[in-house]
């Protein structure tokens, strides 16, 4: 009797044919594996796409509040007198020529 059982168990072949309703099953789950990694790849994208946006404001501000800045110091040093002029002494450059001359007479 126990050959019998052993026999049986062994001349029996697997069964080959999937289950339809397991099929579906699996194509339902990686159909939506897919689905949900291209929403997220679109949520990635939109996500890089406004840090990038908000980026570039940031960049315009900084170079708008460089520049009125600058115009702002140009202002401030246009409006001082001129050290030359309150002191009388010459200027750098007029100094150098002045120093340069003097030495080639020498």
């Amino acid at each position: 009797m126990r050959n019998h059982l052993l026999k049986s168990i062994h001349d029996e072949e697997p069964s080959t044919e999937i289950d339809p309703e397991y099929e579906q099953f699996l194509a339902d789950v990686w159909v939506g594996i897919v689905l949900t990694l291209m929403v997220l790849c679109c949520v990635c994208c939109m996500c890089s796409c406004l840090l990038y946006h908000k980026f570039q404001q940031w960049k315009r501000s900084v170079e708008e509040r460089r520049r009125e800045d600058l115009e702002a110091a140009n202002a401030e040093n246009e409006s001082l007198p001129s050290y030359t002029i309150v002191s009388g002494l010459p200027s750098f450059p007029a100094e150098l020529y002045d120093s340069f001359r003097s030495a080639e007479l020498r």
